[in-house]
């Protein structure tokens, strides 16, 4: 199957610094403050969570604000251990707006030990241009282990054998990727669908598809589901088969069938998986040795039929998903 390799564009960011002395600090009437005195967040949490800071009124000049964080509670949260926080110095500029914003920014440690909320407080101890309002919140990290759902968010990898050239060459890989979901049970995808998302997959893009999550809570085992057809990535820059200009496609999962055929429609549903005695959650997801998954898009042209089809970046199969590479 013919191949076609999408340049691509790694887009810089440069951070931007300014300084300020003491004598430029605001002096208009203006306070800070955590905007609730408590907040829970998900262990489940994927990435860096923002506490906000309320800024209320007009500033001639920065607000500088210190906080300090402390375990509380009867199962106390300890920095460092269950969560870590990015910066404790925050800054503000000048603004003719009446209201801001500072955000705290808190990355959440996500272990499988099933447990209590652990709590921890973030206290303001210092603040320069401003009055501060609600000094202290209290954070509360819930724990994702004792549902069984969102057990299964968190870093795993996906292995397989892909090929490698255009000789046919294949190696065993296994790709770092994140599954997270619906974090509340309103929400119509809790407990039915969950999100895999990847930058190790498709030449270092950024993709995400969905997995679907069938579990049968009387016999205590489940499985995922793949459903193909679903656009992992758009806008990626490639160029046309036929006349070799740039063009712009949306990637989409495809799937092979058992006569040879791209599969956009069906679902591969993985090998069954099982809930231990204990509670204890799987750490192997596998699939069928057959099932084969290509990352590409469909090609249409009307004045060179022959060359209309399928045209994929990639091709996987032998796939499974575990806790911990396998190669």
């Amino acid at each position: 199957m013919k191949q076609i390799k999408a340049l691509l564009l790694l887009v810089l960011a440069l951070p931007f610094f300014a300084s300020c002395s003491d004598d430029d600090m605001n002096t208009a009437p203006c306070t800070v403050g955590f905007e609730s005195s408590t907040i829970e967040i998900s262990e489940a949490s994927i990435g860096y969570v923002n506490i906000p800071i309320a800024v209320d009124g007009r500033r001639n000049g920065p607000v500088h604000v210190t906080i300090k964080a402390a375990p509380t509670g009867d199962n106390p949260a300890i920095e460092g251990e269950h969560y870590y926080i990015t910066d404790k110095t925050l800054n503000i500029n000048a603004d003719t707006l009446s209201t801001g914003q500072m955000n705290i920014e808190i990355r959440i440690v996500n272990d499988d030990e099933i447990n209590d909320p652990r709590q921890f407080t973030l206290t303001i101890t210092s603040v320069e241009g401003a009055e501060v309002s609600t000094q202290t919140t209290t954070v509360s990290i819930i724990d994702d282990d004792s549902d069984l759902y969102m057990g299964f968010f968190g870093t795993w990898y996906l292995n397989a054998t892909t090929v490698v050239d255009m000789a046919g060459n294949t190696a065993n890989v296994s790709m770092p990727v994140t599954i997270s979901g619906a974090t509340t049970q309103d929400d119509p995808a809790y407990e039915r669908r969950l999100t895999l998302e990847s930058s190790s997959i498709l030449s270092g893009l950024p993709i995400s598809f969905t997995l679907d999550f069938n579990y049968d809570k009387e016999n205590l085992n489940g499985t995922f589901g793949m459903a193909m057809g679903q656009t992992v990535v758009t806008d990626v820059q490639t160029s046309d088969p036929v006349t070799g200009q740039a063009l712009t496609v949306n990637v989409s999962l495809a799937g092979v069938n058992s006569q040879g055929y791209i599969d956009l429609t069906d679902s591969y549903e993985s090998d069954t998986w099982v809930i231990g005695e204990d509670g204890t959650l799987p750490t192997e997801i596998m699939f069928q040795p057959n099932v084969e998954i290509l990352l590409g898009f469909m090609y249409n042209n009307a004045s060179y039929p022959d060359a209309s089809g399928f045209y994929n970046f990639c091709d996987y199969y032998g796939l499974s998903l575990t806790r911990e590479p396998l190669y």
